[in-house]
């Protein structure tokens, strides 16, 4: 198994079909509206056109996404051919960015979007602006000391300008934000990755961010469900495990979740908890 260190690993995700053709409204400023995720009949038109022409095969391809360090590879290299392998043969989804440039990431993403027979939907991880996986770009505090001003107004502002620098990047799905409820002060994964131990706090500010990502047009992703807070094991790592009843899980885990769904979030990421 190759290292996170190298190029290129595969790794799968299930992902929305539809996402690849949504995001063409332009908005992009402080005082922009809130935005729901909401696909259009022509596009969902246009999906299940698409996929009607696809083999059983090209319709696997769709379900996969394959992870990238960007950085400059000469297109003679091994890792640049098996990029451009998965892109065109397997004819995969997606790519997700774990770090980059900007100038290699805009060169590299250009450069696969022309190979790829369908639009591919390129994701990162967006946690405190495109800074947390992209070089020479905004960085923000994380979201705990965001979520110390008391302000989900800056949560917002935040997701806005990630927005923009992610789609200057050519990345239409940011990987954020984090809705945990982090009351395990144990925890080694997550602590200042919340927005606090509060659900009401977590939800307000999760809302605000999120919002401010789609409203330039990013989809955003609401993770880790069901709930990554209460918990003293790092999931890249180990399995937590969390047994609760599901009066507790709808009154903490799930409540942010709920809050970010019910605003219009585009998506959320499954963790690896049991």
């Amino acid at each position: 198994m190759k290292s996170q260190k190298s190029f290129l690993y595969p790794r799968a995700f299930l992902s929305v079909f539809i996402c690849i053709h949504l995001w063409t409204n332009s908005l992009s400023v402080f005082s922009a509206p809130q935005q729901k995720f909401r696909p259009s009949e022509k596009a969902y038109k246009w999906a299940d056109k698409q996929i009607k022409k696809m083999s059983v095969d090209e319709r696997i391809g769709q379900l996969i996404h394959v992870g990238i360090n960007a950085r400059f590879q000469n297109q003679d290299s091994a890792e640049f051919k098996e990029l451009k392998r998965q892109v065109v043969e397997n004819k995969v989804g997606g790519i997700i960015v774990f770090v980059g440039g900007v100038y290699e990431t805009v060169h590299l993403m250009n450069r696969m979007q022309e190979l790829a027979e369908m639009p591919l939907l390129i994701s990162s991880d967006f946690e405190t602006g495109v800074a947390m996986r992209f070089e020479d770009t905004t960085n923000f505090p994380w979201n705990m000391a965001i979520a110390a001003t008391g302000n989900p107004e800056y949560a917002r502002r935040e997701g806005i300008i990630a927005a923009r620098e992610s789609r200057t990047l050519g990345v239409q799905w940011a990987l954020a934000p984090t809705v945990d409820v982090n009351n395990n002060a144990e925890n080694p994964v997550i602590n200042v990755r919340s927005y606090g131990e509060n659900p009401a706090d977590v939800s307000r500010f999760a809302v605000a961010f999120a919002q401010g990502l789609q409203s330039g047009n990013v989809l955003a992703t609401a993770k880790h469900f069901p709930g990554h807070g209460d918990t003293a094991v790092d999931s890249h790592r180990g399995l937590p495990i969390i047994n609760f009843s599901r009066n507790r899980f709808d009154q903490i885990e799930f409540a942010p979740f709920k809050s970010v769904i019910d605003a219009g979030i585009g998506s959320v990421m499954i963790s690896h908890i049991s």
